[in-house]
């Protein structure tokens, strides 16, 4: 015991001095977890500055880095594991024959991704008819960035976490020669999201975003993405969700005029 103890410690320590150079204070280790307050908005840099921290930590102990909301504060967390990092990448157990109950649920999943599926086409139909000039590829990538985080995004327990999001367009600068493509996205408060998982849901949208316990970030805000009635409740509460704001890098093709910025197109889940 003393042994992990003394491993738990030396993973901890090496992701503090990562927290602290990413502005993070209340640094604690509880219970094999390292925790870490960041401040109210990070960006993805700091959060891949973190993760970098955490697998380098890995040497030490097998890890899972999060992210989340912990009342109106948000949270980086790391989760050590008692096992050694060379007993993590063992085969796990092969699954049995499927019961009747998981079919149950397996149907009820598919016919629940794909009414999100019409749902993210349609808001993906009303953004491009309502600003023409933005290149088809650009709208591709941010339909599937939102089917990723709604259909592969999951908490610790398996819960959904996306509670609503948007599509719209947006100048990121002043001198830019157009709008590019926002996503945004309201994820359900208190909910751990793992890192990785979030950065290859996120796939080339990983770049120049944040994520926040603000009600509004980067010129997104309450008006953009729709607020349901559990967010509400929970919000009244003092439990805030956390906001993902990200942009899909610019296509290829030579930039189009600038056009008028597109009312959003969102969605509620």
């Amino acid at each position: 015991m003393a042994g992990l103890e003394a491993r738990f410690r030396a993973a901890h320590e090496l992701v503090c001095r990562a927290a602290s150079a990413q502005g993070c204070h209340n640094s604690q280790l509880v219970n094999g977890v390292s925790r870490h307050v960041l401040p109210s908005t990070a960006s993805f840099a700091n959060l891949a500055a973190l993760l970098a921290a955490a697998q380098q930590a890995g040497r030490h102990v097998a890890q899972r880095a999060f992210v989340a909301t912990s009342g109106a504060r948000l949270v980086f967390s790391c989760k050590f594991d008692g096992v050694s990092p060379s007993e993590q990448g063992r085969a796990a157990p092969a699954a049995g024959v499927a019961t009747a109950a998981q079919k149950k649920r397996k149907r009820a999943a598919e016919d629940r991704d794909e009414a999100h599926d019409e749902e993210i086409a349609s808001a993906r139909k009303r953004l491009a008819a309502s600003c023409a000039a933005t290149p088809l590829a650009e709208l591709d990538a941010a339909q599937a960035v939102i089917r990723r985080m709604q259909q592969s995004l999951r908490g610790p327990a398996g819960e959904l976490v996306v509670e609503s999001y948007a599509m719209m367009t947006r100048k990121l600068r002043p001198g830019d020669a157009r709008h590019s493509v926002v996503i945004a996205l309201r994820i359900n408060a208190g909910i751990a999201i793992s890192l990785p998982a979030l950065k290859r849901c996120l796939g080339g949208c990983w770049r120049d975003g944040v994520v926040s316990s603000e009600a509004s970030v980067n010129g997104v805000c309450e008006a953009d993405l729709p607020v349901g009635e559990e967010c509400a409740a929970s919000r009244e509460q003092g439990n805030a969700p956390m906001l993902i704001v990200t942009s899909v890098p610019l296509a290829e093709e030579a930039a189009a005029p600038a056009a008028a910025p597109a009312a959003p197109a969102s969605s509620s889940s």
